[in-house]
């Protein structure tokens, strides 16, 4: 039995079930859940009086700040002022830091996996292989932060201020990141599979090399960000059900992004969506965007030399002055697509439906055009094609 289906309205997630029912009842069917990574089983509270705080280490981080390696779960240090203290390698596993000053602090190798942060200041504090899963950092500052191969992932940064931190090395999956600042940071080679960016601010970040499968990128703020060799292809994850499988495919979302000026060079938007993207002056130059949503998108005056467009969807898409020398279209959709003084020089244009698109003082010197439906089509000449009306 196969089922191929879509489950959430932002059309992110589809699923498909397969295996051997002799019933396809309602109790084979498995739930979907809004984030598939919050379907792993809790761990067992074994051994749960070891985890406390232990009330000496509470007096000496008091007194002194200097607690490396103390046990401070599940504490509550609202009140303690931790401005430079140092808690390297110590275990805050559960504790309420909410509004507490930790600037400057030493959190090297820190686990604070399912503390609450909210509001906590951490500016320039060095956090460097800290433990923050599944960590409350709601409102936080994290500015000019030292975030290297920290472990965020399903941590809340939602509003938090990121800007000017380091995370080269991190993993962020299925955290939360909507509306927060990370202009100017570096997540170089990070992992930031299903992470939400919706209204994020990415204004000159280096995202290069980083994985962003399945990633929510929606009105998300990118101007001028380095994403070269970035992977936003779709990710996938198999949960069984009795007897059933399920294959949840989550695709990649970037509608609505702002990328102007971004550095795309070999970056990977295969089948992900770009409805309503800026990608003005974007380099785009070798970048994949096999069967990928462009549609309305601004792609003028963008760097798409030998990038692969093949079976990419530009509908009414305005590509005017783009460099696509190169590139490869072959099935591509250019139905009303505004492509004036584009460079198409050895491009291949080949199968593609490009009913009323304008290619007014375009190039197309060397350029493939077999068995295109051009109905409407104005040539570079400023002639209108009849030819498939």
């Amino acid at each position: 039995m196969v089922n191929l289906s879509m489950n959430l309205t932002d059309g992110r997630i589809f699923s498909v079930a397969y295996g051997q029912t002799s019933q396809d009842s309602k109790a084979d069917r498995p739930k979907l859940q809004e984030n598939p990574l919050e379907a792993d089983p809790e761990n067992a509270e074994s051994n749960q009086n070891s985890l406390k705080a232990n009330p000496q280490h509470l007096k000496k981080l008091k007194d002194t700040k200097e607690c490396p390696g103390c046990n401070l779960a599940e504490a509550d240090l609202r009140e303690f002022d931790l401005k430079d203290a140092n808690l390297k390698g110590a275990n805050l596993k559960g504790a309420n830091l909410q509004g507490v000053n930790l600037r400057e602090a030493n959190l090297v190798e820190t686990n604070f996996e399912g503390a609450n942060l909210e509001g906590t200041i951490l500016a320039e504090a060095d956090l460097k292989k800290a433990i923050l899963v599944k960590s409350n950092l709601k409102n936080s500052n994290l500015k000019k932060a030292h975030l290297k191969k920290v472990n965020l992932d399903l941590a809340n940064l939602s509003q938090a201020d990121l800007s000017y931190s380091y995370l080269k090395g991190s993993t962020l999956k299925g955290t939360n990141l909507q509306e927060a600042n990370l202009s100017y940071s570096n997540s170089e080679a990070s992992g930031l599979v299903r992470t939400s960016f919706v209204f994020a601010n990415l204004k000159n970040a280096n995202l290069s090399y980083a994985n962003f499968k399945g990633t929510d990128m929606r009105k998300a703020y990118l101007e001028g960000a380095d994403l070269r060799q970035a992977d936003f292809t779709s990710d996938q994850e198999t949960i069984q059900s009795g007897r059933t499988k399920t294959r949840y495919i989550i695709i990649s979302a970037l509608n609505g992004a702002n990328l102007k000026d971004a550095n795309l060079q070999g970056a990977n938007f295969e089948r992900a969506t770009l409805i309503s993207v800026n990608l003005q002056n974007a380099d785009l130059r070798n970048a994949r965007l096999k069967s990928a949503l462009l549609i309305s998108s601004n792609l003028s005056d963008a760097d798409l030399g030998s990038a692969n467009l093949r079976y990419t969807n530009l509908a009414s898409s305005n590509l005017s002055g783009a460099n696509l020398l190169s590139a490869d279209l072959h099935k591509a959709y250019l139905v009303n697509a505004n492509l004036t003084g584009a460079k198409l020089n050895n491009t291949r244009l080949t199968n593609i439906n490009m009913t009323n698109a304008n290619f007014t003082e375009a190039n197309l010197e060397q350029a493939k055009t077999d068995g295109n439906n051009m109905c409407g089509v104005i040539l570079p000449n400023g002639e209108k094609s009849q030819q498939g009306c």
